[in-house]
């Protein structure tokens, strides 16, 4: 199983579980506690993981870690999606899907 997740509950990186379900990827669940200021030391600690928060991707079949939710759901989508969820740079309505694509992490996320 190539992908492996960081994950905390109540977080980012609970979009990224479900875009690994909606695509039927097989990846290895790690879960973290949430400590109580936040981030637990089992996050903080992980190498690559500069911010020490979640989601946080490990890919061993391209050998990268990963963390922020948005870049992490492109690597997903445009590495192990097979065409799936994502639109080319020369379809009409990419730009439209670039809006949507970035929504949450924009619009949605509270200020």
């Amino acid at each position: 199983m190539p992908l492996t997740l960081h994950h905390l509950g109540i977080s980012q990186s609970e979009r990224i579980l479900w875009l690994l379900e909606e695509l039927e990827i097989p990846y290895k669940l790690v879960k973290h506690t949430r400590a109580p200021a936040l981030a637990p030391e089992s996050l903080k600690s992980l190498p690559g993981n500069s911010t020490g928060k979640a989601p946080f991707l490990e890919d061993s079949d391209y050998g990268i870690t990963l963390n922020e939710s948005a870049a992490i759901a492109e690597w997903i989508i445009t590495k192990h999606g097979s065409g799936r969820l994502a639109l080319k740079p020369d379809d009409p309505n990419y730009a439209e899907y670039l809006r949507w694509f970035h929504f949450a992490n924009g619009t949605l996320q509270p200020a």
